[in-house]
């Protein structure tokens, strides 16, 4: 299914936090069931790591570190 495109002149509780989001959501905005459980597995991940997401970058370059992890 189709998910809306990141747009910067929402305010943040509005976006997706990409932290928590898989990298194809990211580089295509598309989702299926394997990006709702790479998802889930993001957020078990934080539950149990104090909080802190698997990737802890700049959400700002988050889509950046994604891509290039993709390509390799």
């Amino acid at each position: 299914y189709v998910c809306k495109e990141w747009d910067p002149n929402l305010p943040p509780l509005c976006l997706p936090n990409p932290e928590y989001v898989a990298p194809e959501y990211i580089l295509s905005v598309s989702c299926d069931a394997s990006s709702d459980m790479y998802s889930l597995g993001v957020l078990i991940h934080a539950v149990f790591n104090e909080g802190k997401p698997v990737f802890q970058v700049n959400k700002q370059d988050i889509f950046k570190s994604f891509s290039r992890q993709l390509d390799q």
